[in-house]
């Protein structure tokens, strides 16, 4: 029983690997289960065994990464009682989303190429906005007397900070010789203090 699951894994990975080595080359489009079946070196018969198309393929590539993600804890910074808290537990946040990062770099760089996934975009949208969402209203909850969200569009800040998110990983894919420890000062910079005073770093 164990041959067979070892070897029903080995055939996963390679159908997968395979897969992905095709996106590095051409479009999503233009991959076919035949091209997948050459290059892993399988029947179409095996494929179906595994998969049902090479969109279950992609999604049972991304969804790992995605779960990675998911999973990023913001405990810390939803005990968050004022804004230095915010800065001080963000960069747990931040270390946790460059760790998916590092560990997951070329996988990365081929989905979010302009080879991959078009839809990436949306589902990575969903889940930074749903955290955000939920972090929002714990704290929001927590410090229900200090917060006052009456003279803001919610719905523009959430956009704003999940465009954030979004672009910090793809800088971070795409600059690989940028130090972590800069690109996480910055970002949180960005987010706490506002793009203005963080580029021209104003002094009072």
């Amino acid at each position: 029983m164990s041959n067979y699951l070892n070897k029903n894994k080995l055939t996963n990975q390679r159908i997968q690997t395979s897969f992905l080595t095709l996106m590095s080359d051409i479009s999503f489009n233009q991959i076919t289960v035949n091209k997948i079946c050459q290059a892993a070196k399988i029947n179409r018969s095996t494929f179906y065994r595994h998969y049902h198309d090479k969109y279950h393929v992609l999604e049972i590539v991304e969804q790992g990464l995605l779960d990675e993600i998911s999973h990023i804890s913001h405990d810390q910074f939803e005990q968050s009682a004022d804004i230095n808290d915010m800065a001080n537990y963000l960069n747990n946040i931040v270390d946790q989303l460059l760790q998916v990062v590092n560990n997951n770099r070329e996988l990365l760089m081929i989905l979010m190429s302009a080879n991959g996934d078009a839809n990436l975009y949306n589902r990575l949208r969903q889940i930074f906005s749903m955290n955000l969402e939920v972090s929002r209203k714990k704290i929001s909850e927590r410090n229900s007397m200090k917060i006052d969200h009456s003279s803001i569009d919610i719905k523009l800040a959430t956009e704003f900070i999940v465009t954030a998110d979004i672009t910090i990983l793809r800088y971070t894919i795409n600059n690989p010789d940028i130090p972590c420890e800069l690109i996480k000062e910055t970002f949180k910079g960005l987010l706490v203090h506002g793009p203005l005073h963080t580029l021209y770093n104003f002094s009072k």
